[in-house]
């Protein structure tokens, strides 16, 4: 129960047994005053009456004389607030029967166990009545909580009634068959056409998906299938539904076997483009188009049984030719001494159709000396002419022709290449550096000098060509000019 409460914004409203002095007066609510204040020009008021008045200013005026003092200067007045608390005083509800007498400090305390002191419902329906008759409203009040004697939900019996129509665990009859024996959740599965067991329900015969379109009671159906003529009729919608079916079956067979192959037609198709795709990122990251290659020649253990070595493809310059050189262990033989031969070869390129042919070309060819130091080295330098080399139109896999190779017959001996002392095979590995410029004729009597000029490009790094009229190299009517010079050092 909650007590009724007197407002808090103005004094105490109570019966003084004694007479109440004027000073204990507050001037505003004229009733005794509660938390006593005092202003700067010596007036009382009401805590809460005097705020009233204030609304927030900074400066007051007082009600009673019209001082003008600062809010700030308000204080407390205990030792009133101690008198008025000290005044003898009789019950509020004296008239209804309460004999309780006392100071006014003690009135609080006698409020919450007075049995007249007016309370309301506890429930919230509102009812004002006095503390004595709250045991008795409560257990009639409309508002009081119950739990529902079917599914034990807690429901305000005001709300019971409507509570109990929808319960789903309210006993209910089925209104088809007047089966008492249900709660109101089940009443749905019982009466349900496929799985209920409700006999008075309309269901279909269960041969409805063949065609059948007989509805009666549930009780009735087993009468249905056994009349004579029935079965019959029954088999032979059976009979035609099947048929039905395996013609969907056929055409779903025929399409799935069409679908089967358009995807493996498609898997394949991915499947090749993924693999082009795969060796067009390959050739681009490989590719090099600087016309100069380090190459690296992995004889191994192979050096009895294999013959030939290729070196990666690699382009001229961009654009430019595209071409590759091969090593042969069984190259010109003179005498007893058999020769090892390196050769050129222009293949087709993606940058021919930017190009000018027939293909010009000097190809020089350094093999490097790895048995001494590099001061002492005996590296073997080649030269590789290539004059009037037509354009190479075979396809991708096809062994280049004659015409398109250009061959150094005597390269290295074979014994000095690949025999126990070989002072250019290292842990199974031959380094050459190779070089290609385009349009250069070195004349037969000019190729040592053409090599030496190599030698020392690949020695400092750097490349001099010289013009014709340059006294290095001698004026020939041969000797075209340099179209272009590129060059990288590449491991493959």
């Amino acid at each position: 129960m909650e007590m009724a409460t007197n407002s808090q914004d103005h004094g105490y409203d109570v019966q003084p047994l004694c007479e109440i002095e004027p000073r204990h007066i507050c001037p505003i609510c004229l009733m005794i005053m509660k938390n006593a204040v005092q202003t700067m020009c010596g007036h009382r008021f009401c805590e809460a009456c005097i705020n009233k008045v204030v609304t927030g200013s900074t400066l007051l005026t007082c009600p009673v004389d019209k001082t003008v003092s600062r809010v700030d200067q308000i204080f407390q007045d205990v030792a009133t607030r101690r008198e008025i608390l000290c005044l003898p005083i009789q019950c509020p509800n004296k008239s209804g029967g309460c004999s309780w007498e006392g100071d006014l400090i003690d009135l609080t305390g006698h409020k919450s166990s007075c049995g007249l002191e007016p309370v309301t419902c506890a429930h919230g329906c509102g009812a004002s009545l006095v503390r004595t008759e709250a045991d008795e409203h409560l257990s009639v009040c409309p508002f009081r909580q119950m739990n529902c004697l079917f599914c034990n939900e807690c429901v305000q019996q005001s709300a019971m009634i409507s509570h109990t129509e929808q319960c789903p665990m309210a006993p209910v009859t089925c209104s088809l068959c007047g089966e008492d024996d249900l709660v109101r959740k089940a009443l749905p599965e019982h009466q349900d056409i496929e799985t209920g067991n409700c006999p008075n329900v309309v269901v279909p015969c269960p041969y409805k998906y063949t065609g059948c379109e007989f509805q009666a009671e549930r009780i009735k159906i087993q009468e249905h299938i056994n009349e004579s003529g029935t079965l019959s009729i029954h088999m032979e919608l059976v009979a035609k539904k099947l048929a039905e079916q395996c013609s969907v079956v056929q055409d779903m067979q025929e399409k799935l076997n069409g679908a089967i192959r358009q995807t493996s037609e498609a898997v394949s198709l991915v499947v090749a483009t993924q693999k082009s795709q795969t060796q067009m990122t390959k050739d681009l990251r490989d590719r090099n188009v600087t016309g100069r290659l380090h190459w690296k020649v992995k004889v191994g253990h192979q050096r009895a049984a294999r013959t030939s070595y290729c070196s990666p493809t690699f382009y001229t310059g961009c654009p430019g030719y595209k071409v590759q050189l091969t090593l042969n262990m069984d190259g010109q033989k003179d005498g007893h001494v058999k020769y090892t031969s390196i050769s050129m070869s222009l293949l087709p390129g993606e940058y021919d159709d930017d190009m000018i042919f027939p293909f010009n070309a000097t190809c020089f060819v350094t093999l490097y000396d790895q048995a001494n130091s590099p001061t002492r080295q005996a590296n073997v330098t080649h030269d590789i002419v290539m004059r009037e080399v037509p354009r190479n139109y075979s396809r991708h896999g096809r062994q280049v022709e004659r015409v398109f190779k250009r061959e150094n017959n005597k390269f290295v001996k074979r014994q000095d290449l690949l025999g126990p002392d070989s002072r250019y095979l290292k842990q199974g590995l031959l380094h050459m550096e190779v070089c290609v410029i385009h349009s250069f004729y070195p004349p037969l009597d000019l190729v040592p000098a053409s090599a030496a000029c190599f030698n020392s490009f690949v020695g400092h790094g750097s490349f001099v060509l010289h013009s014709p009229q340059s006294p290095q190299m001698p004026a020939s009517p041969m000797t075209p000019p340099i179209v272009g010079v590129t060059r990288l050092a590449i491991s493959n």
